[in-house]
């Protein structure tokens, strides 16, 4: 089970684990879109309700994630420890 990681400590799984997406937003015009994609299909979601759900998890990862420095570090300590 993937961590989702917030100031060096776990935070635990998040609801996108496993799910890989892009979340597009555009000011003109208004519009809001995700983008999901699978072994076999992929889809295109548009629904705000939807999209909300999304752009929720976003801000959660964005929020939760190292900065580059931290994100650097933290990546050469686990490839140094292998």
């Amino acid at each position: 089970m993937g961590l989702a990681v917030a100031g060096g400590a776990a935070a635990g799984a998040h609801r996108a684990l496993g799910i890989g997406f892009y979340y597009l937003r555009l000011t003109t015009p208004a519009i809001k879109r995700v983008y999901v994609e699978g072994l076999t299909d992929a889809t295109y979601i548009h629904d705000p309700d939807e999209t909300t759900v999304y752009e929720q998890g976003f801000e959660y990862l964005w929020t939760a994630a190292h900065d580059e420095r931290a994100s650097a570090t933290m990546l050469r300590r686990r490839i140094g420890a292998q």
